[in-house]
């Protein structure tokens, strides 16, 4: 099955993000971890702490011009977001037996299709 544009956009994302996570020293655990209710996109550990990302992407044909040029990845993560990413994560803990210190990072990417730039940036803690 062939990906949409939306998916290829998410996936080029989610390598940016993994790559931006190793060089802050960032053990990647998994990603795309799904279950019926929710996805988490990376599950990293650094320092003992397991960290949850969600990774919004959105790609622009120029910075900062686009069909809406308020709309930012940020806008993209709701309340309902939230709390289905914490059921998930809370269901993840327990499968795995895992208590260890766990928080929910938000990373978000703006990429300039034209000039083949992107910009991160890396919300932690957003719970």
């Amino acid at each position: 099955m062939s990906q949409t544009i939306k998916q290829k956009i998410g996936q080029i994302g989610e390598n940016l993000a993994v790559k931006h996570l190793k060089k802050e020293k960032y053990q990647i655990v998994e990603r795309n971890y799904r279950e019926k209710w929710g996805e988490i996109d990376i599950i990293a550990k650094k320092k003992n702490i397991y960290t949850f990302i969600e990774v919004k992407t959105i790609a622009y044909k120029y910075f900062p011009q686009s069909q809406n040029p308020y709309l930012l990845p940020e806008d993209q993560m709701t309340a309902k977001k939230i709390k289905n990413l914490n059921k998930t994560i809370l269901f993840y803990l327990n499968k795995n037996k895992i208590n260890n210190f766990y928080q929910l990072d938000l990373i978000t990417i703006k990429i300039d299709k034209t000039n083949k730039k992107y910009k991160l940036k890396h919300y932690k803690n957003i719970n």
